[in-house]
């Protein structure tokens, strides 16, 4: 598949990565929330910018196995692997 460990990024950057630099202030805080903290949590009824991500997250490519239900995401010029366990909205 790659030749190297860059071809190999490359690979899952053209494929799967989703770049959410464009998301509005409150799902990227969200997401460094979940980053800084290891997760994020929220109760019932879950906040605008909560289901807003998730709309957004439901349209983009999943990585494969061994990760089927996560996202290769960037934002704030860092890129890492989301997952989510369960979506309370």
């Amino acid at each position: 598949m790659a030749d190297s460990a860059a071809s190999f990024r490359a690979f899952l950057a053209d494929t799967y990565l989703v770049d959410l630099a464009d998301a509005p202030e409150a799902q990227r805080e969200i997401l460094r929330s979940a980053r800084g903290e290891g997760s994020y949590e929220e109760c019932l009824p879950g906040s605008d910018a909560l289901t807003a991500l998730r709309d957004r997250l439901d349209g983009e490519e999943k990585l494969p196995e061994p990760y089927p239900t996560d996202w290769y995401v960037a934002f704030d010029g860092e890129r890492s692997r989301l997952s989510v366990s369960e979506w309370v909205v």
